[in-house]
């Protein structure tokens, strides 16, 4: 293919290519250990993690004096298999990776660890969202948006949990920045037009997802649509991701001159209290 050099004037300028590359754009990170997921389950080497969940039982008021009423309750086993995986492989061919001005290897490997968190991210969104204890389904306005907020505090309250975050949708996250600027006192408003964050409301962590526009597949073969999904509720210790890392290497090219660049990740996903998830879908 003929190359065709920039021409200014009468003159050929010399084509160069810049060091730098130009980034990928990736999903907004939601999974925070603490508020949007726990990994305290997290043992040694392991392919399913079995925790004991003991009975809560109850106490009732007596007059003094009485004897002590003896009772034994079992206990439930809850299962985290680590039987998701997270896996991808790409090809750097010699010639290409001599002939750039720029670390192609170091790029490569950036990439396929963003993918790869795309992905997990993906699934955990969909897990949330297929095992939610309560879903609703309502129209949100910049009227209404945070007494959805306030609903999804109640409700998490009410099962006896404390909420540490809700995943909102960026069309919902713009509803509540409108909502802010019509009811908050000016000092915060002035912070809020400046960051354009709504870090808290009512207590409760808010955390804008730009990842609830897709279709997940699981790998049972079900599918989870998250493009209806205004919002997801939760307390952190609800849903459990425990993660190894099974593979993160640069390997010579078996059958070419070249580099291959691989990562894989087993994970285990389990919403290990349903009750404390609250899912809000378009009505």
């Amino acid at each position: 293919m003929e190359h065709e050099f920039m021409k200014v004037n009468e003159s050929f300028v010399d084509t160069k290519f810049s060091s730098l590359v130009a980034p990928n754009f990736y999903d907004d990170n939601v999974l925070i250990n603490g508020l949007t997921y726990s990994n305290k389950y997290t043992e040694n080497a392991a392919g399913e993690i079995m925790v004991h969940k003991l009975q809560k039982g109850s106490v009732t008021a007596r007059k003094v004096g009485g004897r002590f009423t003896a009772e034994s309750l079992p206990d439930e086993l809850i299962n985290i298999p680590l039987d998701i995986e997270f896996s991808k492989s790409r090809e750097i061919f010699g010639v290409t990776d001599a002939m750039t001005a720029y670390s192609r290897v170091a790029a490569e490997v950036e990439i396929v660890a963003g993918i790869t968190r795309e992905a997990k991210q993906l699934y955990a969104l969909a897990t949330l969202v297929g095992n939610a204890g309560k879903t609703v389904t309502e129209t949100l306005t910049s009227e209404n948006a945070d007494d959805a907020i306030i609903a999804v505090r109640k409700y998490i309250k009410d099962q006896r949990g404390h909420i540490n975050a809700i995943i909102l949708s960026t069309e919902v996250y713009a509803l509540l920045l409108q909502s802010t600027e019509k009811k908050i006192t000016p000092i915060v408003n002035e912070d809020l037009r400046a960051r354009g964050v709504v870090n808290q409301l009512y207590g409760i962590a808010l955390i804008e997802c730009n990842a609830l526009d897709s279709e997940v597949t699981l790998i049972d073969g079900s599918k989870v649509d998250l493009t209806g999904v205004n919002m997801i509720g939760l307390a952190a210790d609800a849903f459990s991701i425990i993660d190894v890392l099974t593979a993160s290497r640069v390997l010579d090219g078996r059958d070419f001159v070249g580099k291959e660049v691989q990562l894989q990740v087993n994970t285990g996903m389990k919403v290990t209290n349903p009750e404390l998830v609250y899912v809000s879908k378009k009505a």
